[in-house]
């Protein structure tokens, strides 16, 4: 079972918030060398993934298509449930290759805009990579979900490391329950925006980086520690809640 503190932390997820994202999704549908691909679940959303990997998940195999097809852009749209990413090797770290949207399915959503989604870290020894990692050249956006319980340990991050040169776009995510030197990590030259998101209750730093971060009508609080800003990173808060508790 999902912890049940995990499944009340959208309240950044409002009605404004919403129509932003469902106009956008409008735009990710219909811009040229486009493909969306809508998915289902590995499990219910209030299940848990394996202790051990599957063979498969329907967000890793959508991720691989997405890498290898010939389109500049793809969206991948989650509707209800819980999702298990693997990758070939057995562990939860995909590369997004190629500029990414993995969005909500908002018809869905409540007014709240809780869409009952998670993408979560199955629970196995893992290496250090993060579950998604953003190389240079590429920007990859997380819309809707709660990215959680990614029980990696590793120096580059618990859900996304990014690369010099790639971005990172958060819109009404909810970060929570990870490891990592940071549940979302960048090094120098990399950029993360975060919007009307929340990053919480993460076991070690719920943002860390060297690189570009911006904030903006978000909260990261409850984290072991909120920020870390590492030599030479810039961040950038806008209308958000910075706290320990």
């Amino acid at each position: 079972m999902r912890k049940a503190i995990f499944g009340s932390r959208r309240a950044l997820r409002g009605a404004v918030g919403l129509g932003a994202a469902v106009a956008s999704l409008a735009v990710f549908a219909g811009a040229a060398n486009a493909q969306v691909f809508v998915i289902a679940p590995d499990q219910p959303v209030n299940a848990s993934c394996p202790a051990s990997p599957p063979a498969s998940s329907t967000l890793s195999t959508a991720i691989n298509s997405a890498n290898t097809n010939s389109d500049s852009v793809n969206t991948i749209v989650l509707t209800p449930g819980l999702y298990c990413p693997v990758d070939a090797a057995g562990q939860t770290t995909l590369t997004i290759a190629k500029n990414l949207n993995i969005v909500a399915d908002h018809s869905f959503q409540n007014t709240q805009g809780d869409a009952n989604l998670a993408i979560e870290g199955t629970d196995v020894v893992q290496n250090n990579n993060a579950m998604f990692t953003v190389p240079s050249g590429v920007t990859f956006t997380l819309e809707g979900s709660d990215a959680e319980n990614d029980p990696n340990n590793g120096a580059l991050g618990g859900i996304v490391g990014v690369q010099a040169g790639g971005t990172l776009n958060l819109y009404g995510e909810s970060v929570i329950g990870n490891g990592g030197a940071g549940a979302l990590f960048g090094v120098a030259g990399s950029t993360i925006n975060v919007n009307e998101s929340n990053i919480d209750i993460n076991f070690q730093t719920g943002i860390e980086s060297s690189g570009v971060v911006n904030i903006n009508h978000s909260e990261v609080t409850q984290n072991n520690e909120d920020l870390t800003i590492v030599s030479g990173g810039v961040f950038n808060v806008n209308n958000s809640l910075i706290a320990d508790s």
